[in-house]
């Protein structure tokens, strides 16, 4: 499946995880890795690898993404890799806060980190502690940290992605379902008028259907930029080059 998907502050890229078996990048790293897809020429690329969720920075100069449990830095410029965190603990998810020195994300728990991969701050504790709304996952911050756009969790069987203030109240419900259907590794576009997400659809299992949607903020779908469908995972549409431009691709 690929996923995992992260906009460029300028909206025209997309980078997200690339990990089907058949993929000629997983083939020669033995492992998933991050590629770039263009609104421009809408074709898609290499960019590095290993890796997987790939997060762009507030000027696009650098890709953070995690292996093996911690977060790495990937910079546009010199194409170089450096390892950030050292916690030894499960990496769910991360994203940028506005200030763009931090970092928040669900680590076993959801907490703030700085770019040296210090644990600044704990906004919530793990799943099952909490009464109500748990944790504010995949916290999508806007530009000026008054909203977070957000995956929250209740003990019945729906969730629900909710627009939040910045202390977590709720201003607005934009979608809710049950567990049958999927969305993970949420992204809000540079403009706020949209976001993209990995969405599965488990309700039958002989026909799993797994996507990367955008959608717009009234939570009805948009596009879908790449399907896979049926219970052997077989590609219906996708359009791929094999590199970008020389700036986003390298090793091609």
């Amino acid at each position: 499946m690929q996923g995992w998907p992260s906009w460029s502050p300028d909206g025209r890229y997309i980078a997200f995880t690339y990990n089907l078996t058949s993929n000629e990048e997983v083939l020669r790293f033995g492992s998933p890795s991050i590629w770039v897809y263009d609104f421009q020429t809408n074709t898609f690329g290499y960019l590095t690898g290993p890796g997987k969720f790939p997060r762009w920075n507030r000027d696009g100069s650098i890709v953070a993404f995690e292996w093996h449990n911690e977060i790495y830095f990937y910079y546009l410029a010199t194409s170089s890799v450096r390892q950030v965190t050292n916690l030894g603990r499960l990496i769910y998810s991360f994203h940028w806060l506005p200030d763009g020195a931090r970092l928040s994300g669900t680590f076993d728990g959801f907490f703030v980190i700085d770019t040296t991969g210090r644990i600044s701050r704990t906004i919530r504790p793990r799943w099952g502690e909490l009464v109500g709304i748990a944790n504010g996952q995949e916290a999508n911050w806007s530009p000026g940290g008054d909203l977070i756009l957000t995956f929250c969790g209740f003990g019945g069987s729906n969730w629900y992605l909710m627009l939040l203030d910045s202390l977590g109240a709720v201003l607005r419900t934009i979608i809710m379902r049950t567990y049958d259907e999927e969305m993970s590794y949420l992204c809000w576009s540079p403009q706020r008028d949209r976001f993209i997400v990995n969405y599965g659809d488990y309700s039958d299992d002989s026909n799993v259907v797994q996507d990367l949607r955008i959608y717009r903020m009234d939570g009805t779908v948009e596009t879908i930029i790449i399907r896979e469908t049926g219970g052997d995972g077989r590609m219906v549409a996708r359009r791929k080059q094999n590199c970008i431009s020389k700036l986003y691709v390298h090793g091609t």
